[in-house]
């Protein structure tokens, strides 16, 4: 059953993620849950050497208010075209 915004979740999670606070990934994620990175490696189990700190773009698949996939991509052009992202400039 849906309960919380997904949105939410998935913020939530990569909050954890920024943190390295393993227990709340653990808490917030599917029992067969997949971390996918950047060169498309698969992980079911996170460390805190798994979790990269850099610009990312991330796509997460919430069911019944867990994540049940996460996936990070770099942060360039070709990506933001694909998932549709625009960097907002800032003209005077």
């Amino acid at each position: 059953m849906k309960l919380k915004d997904p949105k939410l979740i998935a913020l939530q999670f990569n909050e954890y993620i920024n943190n390295q606070d393993i227990k709340g990934l653990s808490n917030l994620k599917t029992e067969d849950h997949i971390f996918i990175d950047r060169a498309n490696d698969s992980y079911k189990e996170l460390s805190k050497d798994s979790l990269e700190k850099d610009y990312v773009i991330w796509k997460a698949r919430i069911e019944n208010d867990l994540v049940s996939e996460w996936c990070i991509y770099e942060d360039i052009e070709d990506n933001r075209k694909k998932f549709g992202l625009y960097l907002v400039s800032k003209e005077n």
